[in-house]
Parts: C-alpha cells; sequence; structure tokens
C-alpha cells in the first residue's frame, strides 16, 4: 500500500481546528482506518499543532502508518474572546478582550474590519485604544447582504508597525436601507428552525443550517473543538472519534441568529 496524509482545510482563526485526510492505494481487499484520536473515517478533525498518526490494515492484515501534524496560525496579540452584536438595524458593535503583547512591544491600538461576504475588499475602522469598537452603515450606500465581521490588534515591535492576524469572523445580515434582514440569501428564512439529528449519536451528527453558519462544537468543560463553516445547508460532523458523554453544540447563522443544542453522543 501506498499512503498519502493531506490537510485538507487548515485552520483559519485562533480557534479553528484543521481538518485532515489520509488517502491510500493498493494493498488487498477492503481497508480498515484507525487515528490515533479514535477516528475511523478518511478525515478527521485536529487541533492547531496537533500531531496525528493513522494506520490503515488491508484485508491481507498488511498495515502502514503516516503522521501528521495541523498547521498552526500565529496567534500573537489576536484580540481574545471576539463577539458582535447589533445595536439598530444599522450600527454593529465589536467587543473582545485585550490580548497579551510581546515583550518590548507597544500598542498602537485596535481596529474592527468588515466586508461583504464573497468579496474580497476588507474596509477597517480608525484605531482605537478601546475593546469596544462600532461602526454605523447609516447612509454608508452599503448594499444589502450578509457581512463578516473580524477584529485585529496593530502593535509595535523594535520599531516595526505589525497587524496581528484577524479573529474569527461573524456574520451579520444588512439590507442596505436600515431595516431588519429578514433572511440569509441563501433562500433559508431566518426563522426556521436549525435541525440536528440523530441525536443521540454513535457517529455521524448532521446539521441542517443555511449555507455559512458557523457551526461550533463544545465540550463538557467549555472547551471549543470543533469549528466549521457550513458549505452545504446539510453538514455532516463526524462524533466517532470522540468520547461518549454530551457536549454542546453552538450554531450561528449568517444573519446573526443563534441557536444552541445539547447533543449526546453514545
Amino acid at each position: 500500500m501506498v499512503l498519502q496524509t493531506v490537510e485538507q482545510r487548515a485552520a483559519t482563526c485562533t480557534s479553528d481546528s484543521a481538518l485532515v485526510r489520509v488517502g491510500y492505494s493498493g494493498g488487498a481487499g477492503v481497508k480498515s482506518i484507525l487515528w490515533s484520536n479514535g477516528a475511523t473515517t478518511k478525515r478527521t478533525y485536529a487541533d492547531q499543532g496537533e500531531t496525528l498518526t493513522v494506520t490503515v490494515t488491508d484485508a491481507a492484515g498488511c498495515s502502514m502508518s503516516s503522521s501528521i501534524t495541523a498547521s498552526t496560525l500565529d496567534n500573537t496579540a489576536v484580540p481574545l474572546n471576539w463577539t458582535l452584536t447589533k445595536g439598530g438595524p444599522t450600527i454593529f458593535n465589536g467587543s473582545f478582550t485585550a490580548p497579551s503583547l510581546p515583550a518590548g512591544a507597544t500598542l498602537i491600538g485596535y481596529r474592527m474590519a468588515y466586508r461583504l461576504r464573497g468579496t474580497q475588499t476588507w474596509t477597517n475602522t480608525p484605531l482605537s485604544q478601546n475593546t469596544t469598537i462600532s461602526v454605523d452603515f447609516t447612509g454608508s450606500g452599503l448594499p444589502g447582504g450578509n457581512y463578516e465581521f473580524v477584529a485585529f490588534t496593530r502593535y509595535r515591535l523594535n520599531g516595526v508597525a505589525t497587524n496581528s492576524i484577524f479573529t474569527c469572523r461573524i456574520a451579520k445580515g444588512y439590507n442596505g436601507v436600515g431595516n431588519k434582514s429578514e433572511g440569509s440569501g441563501q433562500g433559508w428564512a431566518e426563522d426556521s428552525k436549525v435541525l440536528v439529528y440523530p441525536n443521540p449519536t454513535e457517529a455521524l451528527l448532521h446539521v441542517q443550517a443555511p449555507l455559512s453558519s458557523e457551526l461550533v462544537l463544545m465540550d463538557i468543560q467549555g472547551k471549543s473543538i470543533v469549528r466549521h463553516t457550513s458549505r452545504a445547508v446539510e453538514t455532516p460532523l463526524d462524533l466517532s472519534y470522540f468520547a461518549q458523554g454530551v457536549y454542546m453544540l453552538h450554531v450561528q447563522t449568517p444573519s446573526g441568529s443563534f441557536f444552541s443544542q445539547r447533543v449526546v453522543k453514545r
């Protein structure tokens, strides 16, 4: 057999996990897969910097192993506990906890950045020394849609001004005229209930939610163990490699609606 392990989707923000995959060719008959985290599927999640080993065994009992280490983002000076709320139809309030800076660094300020989802250009707010930043779309002429918001730190180290990487993105809806955004723009009414099934589950958990919803699975200690942005109306999450017990799934839709569901892994 020939094995190949790849990072299929890297982490994109500080609390994100990476999706890794094993591929194989050759060998006899049906293959069995076992990752060091207990997963038995081709794909599994890994924490940033975590090294996983996968062993593939063919029908003749021959086994091969390979390891992969998930990439790690530079989390230096990234704002902590990033949240976003709407203070009205056109007002977006971001807040966070001040991060630690590298030794010898001085703070220049914080910024919130936003963009219409699916576009490339971010608009930055002015520098602020505060850990709460607001932006008002009144009179902006911005088109309606789902907007992504992030925060970042600007600091000076050894005479050089540097930006931290962005926080995880939070999406909120805006309809372009100041009224409440009524939908996600994906053919899904925001008052439609998010569906999570089967629950309890022994392996796959299916989450039905609007496209581009943020899915976060947390363990009983409140640690984020899976973070995923939905790319289809139904998203499967493989829980087969997690221990039996109770977890909490949080779903935030593109327009800002929030849903939580207790999940039982058998």
